[in-house]
């Protein structure tokens, strides 16, 4: 938590500053959907392949292009799909099998070349077409181009391969132009046996909505402070600092996750597991009989309440998710979110409604420029700026 100045209703004319920028680009549904089902499963898949041997798989957040040393075309039903390699795929099958002195003629046949691969992945395209029921065929294999390369960004999804045939790790990244593509992905997912056994109250309750709000870092006053607010008041940010450092999602007012913007996802990622919100956000009580519990006695009936610690938080964005979705998030999860251009921030003062703000930016006399929060309004009741904020029933 950070100690903020503030600044009040007759500093100069504040101009008012979008507080975060969403990307333009936009995923489906089944996209941001498809890249959290990932993100759940991959820490956990290792794969024991013929031809490839053991092989883990896990997403790859990098956004540097990518410089494919092998691109790989291939037919899934009426889908077209190109599997971009950061290292070469086809020499090291043909090393596995003793068939070195045939590169050559078949980097020259990108065909043939194809068709050689198909027959050496055989069992796991097997794998893949009895789960999706489509015929996979392997079209083409062309070798990097000088000059190419690919945008993560636009990938339907990227990953990371490890394994004894790269000896170590490489990327590949996933491209198709049919908006039908994630959906299938999806299923193949999908495709393994889902237990019948659980009750419909529990198939239900996991289709309730959770809110979800994204917040900045903390702020910090005291109640004194706090109660001096005016409309049209308001704090300054550090110089240089942003409301996107060290952002938070806040789930029901229970759960939290550190997050960072994911500009191709359109929305945000998530960087470490979720954590019970409590145990961060608030001091341990101190236990009596330790060596302090003298001390916290004297400071109790010495320290002002209008000197108490108030903890201010500001709500950037809001959104509803599931439980099923939020049982599934994990480390690299995606949540989307709308931007829709209502840049209001919701001021919540140790968690409950205190005001409404904007983020403005207000240049002083010698022509430099700060950002901070101005108040635009103050909540009259707690449910009237805290929508997030849930009912036992929720």
């Amino acid at each position: 938590m950070t100690q903020m100045p503030f600044f009040n209703a007759s500093e100069k004319a504040a101009r008012r500053v979008t507080p975060i920028a969403w990307p333009a680009r936009r995923i489906s549904a089944a996209g941001a959907e498809l890249s959290s089902r990932l993100a759940s499963l991959l820490p956990d898949l290792k794969l024991e392949l013929p031809s490839l041997g053991p092989l883990t798989l896990s997403l790859y957040h990098g956004d540097a292009p990518l410089y494919p040393a092998e691109t790989l075309h291939l037919q899934c039903g009426d889908m077209r799909f190109t599997l971009a390699f950061a290292r070469p795929l086809l020499e090291p099958l043909l090393a596995q099998h003793s068939l070195e002195s045939e590169l050559g003629a078949l980097l020259a046949d990108p065909g043939l070349a194809a068709l050689v691969i198909e027959h050496l992945l055989t069992p796991l395209l097997e794998r893949f077409e009895a789960a999706s029921g489509h015929r996979i065929a392997l079209t083409k294999l062309t070798p990097w181009k000088e000059g190419t390369s690919v945008d993560p960004s636009k990938a339907v999804v990227a990953l990371r391969l490890d394994g004894p045939l790269w000896d170590g790790d490489t990327n590949c990244l996933l491209f198709s132009d049919d908006t039908n593509a994630p959906i299938t992905l999806q299923n193949l997912i999908h495709a393994a046996p889902a237990g019948t056994s659980n009750p419909r109250a529990r198939a239900a309750a996991l289709n309730l909505s959770v809110r979800v709000s994204l917040q900045g870092p903390d702020l910090t006053m005291t109640q004194r402070e706090a109660a001096k607010f005016q409309v049209g008041d308001g704090i300054f940010l550090p110089t240089g600092a942003s409301l996107t450092d060290e952002m938070r999602l806040v789930f029901a007012n229970r759960l939290a996750a550190p997050c960072e913007t994911a500009p191709s996802e359109g929305g945000v990622r998530l960087i470490a597991p979720l954590f019970p919100l409590q145990k961060t956000r608030h001091e341990e009580p101190q236990m009596r009989g330790t060596d302090t519990e003298h001390d916290t006695d004297t400071d109790a009936d010495t320290v002002p309440i209008s000197e108490l610690p108030v903890t201010l938080s500001v709500e950037l964005d809001r959104c509803e998710t599931t439980f099923h979705e939020l049982e599934k998030m994990r480390e690299g999860s995606i949540v989307p979110f709308n931007g829709d251009g209502d840049q209001t921030l919701r001021l919540l003062a140790n968690g409950r409604a205190f005001a409404v703000g904007e983020m403005v930016a207000i240049e002083d006399e010698y022509g430099t420029i700060q950002h901070g929060i101005r108040i635009l309004r103050f909540a009259a009741h707690p449910r009237e700026t805290a929508p997030h904020r849930e009912t036992d029933a929720s």
